[in-house]
């Protein structure tokens, strides 16, 4: 259980990489558990995890721990075959009919989402028009948000509800102008138990309020409601602060964009935009830069866990 714990932390959620197999050292004899198979996807050996697969349950393995890190592992295999995907998708069906409610049983049904929304291999010529696709992303979107509004307080229901707020903004078949979207999924404030996961819906409705030139006065909202949510990265931060900043400025709010100036000479002042954020500060003080007198801070050690990074949900996950 504290290896599957592991792998979701250490994957976190974005990218899966798959390492060929030997990458384990052959030094150090794998246990003939479930813990190990996980231990082993944390590391991205998944062929290696796959042959261990076989062999436990070959051995009689059948618990619900070893079938879900049977399926997780199955999702990763590097040849990404239909069968694989298909068979996998076929026991978290199982493990979420059995009990759906359970952790296992929740991850499951995040992942029955997963496989819709990322790993069904549709070929172009039996999809020339999209249709399956779409239709897969919608089935996925009811499937995040109703475990969500089932198990609010779980971290994979809330990363799904994220991946379903991503799915809606940019469904390209929607005939629901942009601006209603931001208004509609802005307007839920959905309630979440991790405060990282909150920040990161801010982050993911403040995007296309940019992009697509809707309002940057509620891009500004929602990257200030972000900022005080707080960060693990200080690199996602250190790059929010000016973001706001030029947002500010752009739109007249002074006292804003000086605000933000001082956070990012106080937390980063050895960044390379030191100077340049410096002398806009002293613009906006109406002072030189000689006179500009921040003292810093001290700046927390990077560490893994924004989400899908700023403004990215993109999770990947056992992919």
């Amino acid at each position: 259980m504290n290896e599957r714990k592991n792998f979701w932390r250490r994957l976190a959620l974005t990218v899966t990489l798959a390492l060929p197999a030997g990458a384990v050292s052959a030094a150090q004899p794998p246990a003939q558990d479930t813990d190990e198979v996980w231990r082993l996807d944390t590391i991205y050996a998944f062929t290696d995890a796959n042959r261990l697969v076989t062999r436990l349950g070959k051995a009689g393995h059948n618990d619900r721990e070893f079938l879900f890190a049977k399926a997780a592992t199955m999702l990763n295999d590097p040849t990404k075959t239909q069968g694989n995907i298909d068979a996998a998708a076929a026991v978290f069906q199982q493990l979420a009919d059995a009990d759906a409610d359970d952790d296992i049983g929740v991850s499951a049904r995040y992942f029955l989402a997963r496989v819709l929304q990322t790993h069904m291999l549709l070929q172009p010529d039996k999809d020339a028009d999209g249709a399956a696709i779409a239709a897969n992303q919608q089935q996925a979107i009811g499937l995040y948000r109703a475990l969500f509004g089932q198990h609010p307080e779980h971290n994979l229901a809330q990363l799904g509800y994220l991946r379903a707020v991503t799915l809606e903004l940019y469904n390209k078949t929607s005939s629901e102008p942009m601006a209603a979207r931001l208004k509609r999924l802005s307007a839920e404030r959905p309630q979440f138990a991790d405060p990282q996961m909150e920040k990161n819906y801010h982050l993911i409705l403040a995007q296309p309020y940019l992009l697509f030139n809707v309002s940057k006065e509620q891009a500004l909202a929602h990257y200030v409601a972000a900022d005080r949510l707080g960060f693990r990265r200080w690199q996602t931060q250190c790059d929010l602060y000016v973001v706001i900043s030029d947002l500010a400025l752009e739109l007249g709010r002074r006292d804003l964009a000086a605000q933000y100036c001082v956070k990012f000479l106080q937390n980063f002042p050895r960044d390379d935009r030191n100077y340049t954020i410096r002398e806009r500060l002293a613009k906006l003080q109406g002072v030189s830069v000689d006179q500009i007198a921040v003292e810093a801070v001290i700046t927390p050690a990077p560490a893994d866990g924004d989400a899908a990074g700023a403004g990215q949900t993109s999770t990947g996950d056992a992919k």
